[in-house]
């Protein structure tokens, strides 16, 4: 674990507090927060004489609060508050852990797989159910499926749709529409929205006033708001959680979806099988990288990739910049010589997309779509019109607009050089047209990085992988060729693809090793399982 700066300072302010603290205190005490900013709940020490009682308090799963800004449970070392929202899940998965009466579902089912209508028939019964499954195994279409089954059985079902971010949420609408489902009574909204959890709060005011709640893409929940959700379900309400484990853990601490496969407590539905006829080396390669099988994955790219325009090797930054340049313009449809129409702009936002791994650097985000704007501008003729994506980087309720969402900016080429805005400019969203001018956070969506493609879909994806893009993990590569539904191809430094299919970014909690220490019995399977499995907990 990399250990920076900020962390020997943060562990030395705090020891200030314990002047007889042992020596290697200091190094133990930065590995807490080093591994609290890699997402980590927790870190195992070695020696749990090390810390001092002045700052770091001993807990078990009863203590009750306490002011230190660290504490051990075993040999697991915490953050005050990572420890506080462990253990506030935990309470809450106790809560939901009692089995609700059976739903006689009376959707037909025939047409389902042993594993769909296994996933129906543990949602029926669940508080809590989950469904995971990698691209195209079908959790869109069976979260459809259970949503029309449950209200078959009760017509005045409260239903509530969300995701963690607005593009997701949307994005789940937009799938279960196309595939015939109409649910307007249906609630759809960001996880935050549908908690009206406010900016740094922890506690949601009320419970949650529906039947079903759907969330998907639970593999980005992060620690405090799986905890805030799991809060906000009232007795009798059935949660179902749905994404991919094998993604990126979220931004923030935590891997909790993925915890919660693995430990097994509540009923989980693993769709395995794909169903899409097409891109069948994509899958391929998802598998491998999922896998870290790196002779398969390493095979598999150097046949998808752009030979003879790229290979694993580095050229100077500037060169790659003009490949990148000659391979995306025929790509991406920036310059219409009349205002674009609606199926243009759908090609804008889902046709090709470019995805990197890093943010900053010559390969990372900001750099490429500064590059790539300004570029699409000064070729565009004069007179013609410049579409771009874009993505907004903030929620604005009073239009109704959310973090995440994207549009497409439209601006038509003037004679004077530089992408100014003024008052002709225009972003289209899927429903609307607003001038650029009072949509405030905005940035160029040429290139998005890997973090926020999670939710989307595009026919081609060109993935960039600059050295240092190993620190995030295979889940990183997996995330990216996920993206894709018809054609990948990836550009990087082939050592830097090596070291990520060799590590995975799972984060440590303390979940599961206490779980499978404590707990006398798991829940089954089964529906016939009417046991609380987590008291031992408390």
């Amino acid at each position: 674990m990399y250990i920076a700066d900020v962390d020997l300072l943060f562990a030395k302010s705090v020891l200030k507090y314990a002047p007889l603290a042992k020596k290697g205190a200091v190094e133990a005490i930065s590995r807490a927060l080093a591994g609290a900013r890699q997402g980590h709940l927790c870190v195992r020490v070695e020696d749990v004489t090390l810390f001092p009682e002045e700052v770091v308090e001993r807990v078990d799963r009863t203590s009750g609060p306490f002011a230190k800004p660290l504490c051990l449970f075993g040999d697991l070392l915490y953050l005050q508050k990572n420890w506080i929202f462990e253990n506030r899940l935990l309470k809450e998965l106790k809560r939901l852990s009692e089995p609700l009466p059976l739903l006689r579902l009376s959707d037909e089912a025939e047409d389902l797989t042993e594993e769909q209508r296994n996933a129906m028939q543990r949602a029926a019964g669940s508080s809590l159910s989950l469904i995971t499954g990698g691209p195209g195994t079908g959790k869109t279409y069976m979260a459809a499926r259970i949503i029309r089954a449950f209200l078959k059985e009760n017509a005045s079902f409260r239903l509530a749709l969300a995701a963690p971010t607005g593009k997701a949420a949307a994005a789940l609408e937009d799938a279960l529409c196309g595939m015939g489902g109409s649910f307007p009574s249906a609630r759809v909204a960001t996880v935050h929205a549908l908690l009206f959890l406010k900016p740094h709060s922890e506690e949601v005011e009320k419970k949650l006033p529906y039947d079903l709640i759907l969330v998907d893409e639970a593999s980005m929940l992060d620690a405090r708001l799986f905890a805030a959700l799991l809060a906000s379900v009232q007795v009798g309400t059935r949660l179902i959680l749905m994404g991919d484990s094998d993604q990126l853990p979220p931004v923030e601490a935590g891997s909790l979806f993925a915890d919660l496969l693995d430990l097994g407590l509540f009923p989980c539905t693993r769709l395995t099988k794909w169903l899409r006829t097409e891109s069948r080396p994509l899958l391929e390669l998802a598998r491998a990288i999922r896998d870290g099988d790196k002779a398969v994955a390493l095979q598999l790219m150097r046949k998808e990739s752009l030979q003879g325009d790229f290979g694993f090797s580095f050229l100077s930054v500037n060169q790659i910049h003009e490949r990148i340049w000659s391979f995306v313009k025929e790509r991406i449809p920036a310059h219409f010589s009349q205002r674009p129409t609606k199926e243009e702009i759908r090609q804008v936002l889902e046709g090709f997309r470019i995805l990197s791994c890093l943010r900053t650097g010559p390969l990372g985000v900001d750099a490429l779509n500064q590059k790539l704007v300004n570029q699409f501008y000064r070729t565009a003729p004069v007179g013609s019109y410049v579409a771009i994506p874009v993505l907004l980087t903030r929620s604005d309720s009073s239009r109704d607009l959310y973090n995440g969402q994207t549009g497409v900016f439209i601006k038509q080429k003037e004679e004077r050089d530089g992408v100014l805005l003024t008052e002709k400019d225009e972003i289209v969203f899927a429903e609307r047209t607003l001038p650029a001018l009072a949509v405030a956070h905005f940035e160029y969506a040429c290139c998005l990085s890997v973090h926020k493609s999670q939710g989307s879909e595009y026919a081609e994806v060109l993935l960039l992988v600059p050295k240092g893009s190993d620190n995030f993990g295979r889940e990183v590569l997996y995330t990216a060729a996920t993206r894709a539904k018809n054609q990948l191809w990836v550009v990087g430094d082939e050592a830097t693809i090596e070291k990520a299919l060799e590590r995975s970014s799972r984060r440590q909690s303390g979940l599961i090793p206490n779980a499978l220490q404590k707990l006398e019995f798991r829940l089954r399977q089964s529906l016939g399982v009417r046991q609380s499995h987590l008291a031992p907990y408390f």
